[in-house]
């Protein structure tokens, strides 16, 4: 929190300097219409990263339930190491998507086909590459959060299932960082909802009645590859709509 804070006061003095090639003052902040769609567009992340909480709740009391402590610390190490592939497929989009917003504001659609190839590609091989890494090493990895044989025996097991699915939800990924940069937000915000809140909780609530405590695990490939193929046939047909239109 301190660190926060001494963060957050840096930057504001930083911006409120000479420094600073837009400097920030108190007269230029304006309440207008412009800020809908930017918040509008914003919601899409924000719903990811809220419903994390939903997510996190719904393993935790179901892992407790059917697995015991062992179950939800190796939950807890998955899913910490996940967000090292999170960290960097959002890398990628936050450089690619103004890219593709400043392009097709400028209704230069072929440097837009490019970038939104550049985002699908490099969601998808990062995604893969990384969970395959996650999934060869699951014992070497989990050594660095614990010395307990028996959670490294879970997380060997089950890593290889839990991120066996994100190599097709990068399309997901592809696809939200395209339809963000083209101010495409009620598709975005649906593809946010459609996997965790749609798929992931049912199935992680569901599925463990008939498969135990892997079906927690099993839960998450399921809705990956899922919203996966959603994400692309959506924005298949999103942009075949948008290039007629701009015809």
């Amino acid at each position: 929190m301190i660190a926060q804070l001494i963060s957050t006061v840096w930057i504001v003095l930083f911006l409120s300097s000479g420094r600073s090639a837009i400097r920030l003052r108190p007269a230029n902040i304006r309440i207008d219409r412009i800020i809908i769609p930017v918040l509008t567009l914003g919601l899409a992340p924000f719903i990811m990263q809220i419903t994390e909480c939903l997510i996190n709740v719904v393993f935790n009391v179901g892992l407790q339930r059917y697995g015991g402590d062992d179950y939800v610390t190796s939950i807890t190490i998955i899913t910490s190491l996940i967000q090292v592939v999170g960290v960097l497929t959002g890398g990628f989009q936050q450089g690619i998507q103004p890219i593709i917003g400043f392009n097709f504001g400028a209704r230069n659609m072929r440097r837009v086909r490019q970038a939104i190839r550049m985002a699908f590609v490099t969601q998808i091989a990062s995604a893969t590459a990384l969970v395959s890494v996650l999934a060869a090493f699951p014992g070497f990895f989990a050594s660095w959060f614990t010395t307990e044989q028996t959670v490294i025996d879970i997380v060997t097991r089950m890593m290889p299932i839990f991120v066996c699915g994100w190599g097709v939800f990068g399309i997901q990924l592809g696809a939200q960082c395209a339809f963000v940069g083209m101010g495409q937000a009620g598709q975005s915000v649906f593809l946010a909802v459609f996997r965790k809140v749609i798929l992931l909780v049912p199935l992680a609530l569901l599925l463990p009645h008939w498969l135990g405590v892997d079906g927690i695990f099993i839960a998450e490939p399921i809705s990956d590859a899922t919203s996966g193929m959603v994400a692309g046939l959506l924005f298949l047909i999103t942009y075949r709509r948008i290039r007629r239109n701009l015809v």
